[in-house]
């Protein structure tokens, strides 16, 4: 009974890191727009990877790094960095707000990438129904939708708006996506319940990288005390704590749990975004967010485990 209260409160943790981040993406692009993408993405990863660094230690020194393994640090290591940068560089490449609300769903696709990893990495320990390829070109539908032009209606103006437009946000969304599924399912292959997490470490690289470009491209660097604020916000909650709560979930609640209630980010952060960023909420982005939404707890039910019967 006490380990079963104990991965719930874990996978209530995993719940709350997704709440958190539906938010994200709004700070991230007000300290884009004034203090520079480079700069803001570099400065909030520095300053969360340094405290969780540091929890990590405490709770478990040093010699936990020396327990990974070397495939934890090639593998899970690049793989979480590139996430960490086409997240923060999404967002503050996108020309305009709207299309952080728009190309944004396509970063959000980490639930349904998330799955599909699942699928192919556990195999073995899941098979899928008819109905897990439709769910997937629902959610691809959705994502259309979002960035249909409701005064100019046409399939070719839906793509010219995210492949031509807006081509380095959805693009950095896209592999932002796939990146996370990647190392959710890789750090539940390679850690386990091991007690060792270099997320950190990973973290200090990511904003290392993304402070290193600022000597070849200038950046306004102007901080005030909004940006403190959402500094604050983005080190404390989406990246110190959403992070840990996430990874403590993925390795001891119920991961699968945690990622169907993630499910509802989409609307979340699309909601939260447009009225942070002053965008329209048009029901185009509505509709299309609950596609993605729909096509992902599809995706979900299709996909069941193998019996040992069967297995």
């Amino acid at each position: 009974m006490n380990e079963q209260k104990k991965k719930s409160r874990f996978t209530l943790l995993g719940i709350l890191a997704s709440v958190i981040w539906g938010s994200g993406s709004a700070f991230g692009r007000s300290m884009a727009e004034t203090y520079g993408n480079f700069s803001s993405t570099g400065l909030s990863n520095v300053s969360a990877g340094v405290i969780l660094t540091a929890v990590q230690i405490k709770r478990s020194g040093l010699k936990s790094y020396g327990q990974a393994p070397l495939k934890y640090w090639l593998i899970c290591g690049p793989i979480y960095v590139l996430y960490k940068l086409t997240t923060g560089l999404a967002v503050g490449v996108a020309a305009t707000r709207e299309q952080v609300v728009t190309s944004g769903l396509l970063r959000l696709m980490w639930p349904m990438m998330t799955l599909i990893m699942a699928v192919i990495m556990f195999r073995k320990e899941n098979k899928t129904s008819k109905w897990f390829i439709p769910s997937i070109l629902l959610s691809i539908v959705g994502i259309l939708v979002a960035n249909t032009d409701v005064e100019n209606f046409s399939v070719l103006n839906t793509l010219k708006i995210m492949c031509v437009d807006a081509f380095w946000p959805s693009l950095l969304s896209v592999v932002s996506s796939i990146a996370w599924g990647l190392y959710s399912n890789l750090n539940r292959k390679i850690v386990g319940d091991a007690d060792y997490d270099a997320v950190g470490l990973f973290m200090v690289i990511t904003g290392l990288l993304s402070y290193g470009v600022t000597f070849f491209v200038a950046e306004p660097q102007v901080f005030h005390l909004r940006q403190m604020g959402e500094l604050i916000y983005m080190v404390v909650f989406s990246s110190f704590l959403g992070t840990m709560f996430w990874n403590l979930s993925m390795q001891k609640g119920d991961h699968m749990l945690v990622i169907l209630v993630s499910n509802f980010m989409p609307v979340l952060s699309t909601v939260i975004s447009a009225v942070l960023l002053g965008v329209t909420l048009t029901w185009p982005m509505v509709a299309g967010s609950l596609m993605v939404v729909a096509g992902t707890l599809f995706c979900k039910a299709s996909i069941k485990p193998v019996t040992a019967e069967a297995a």
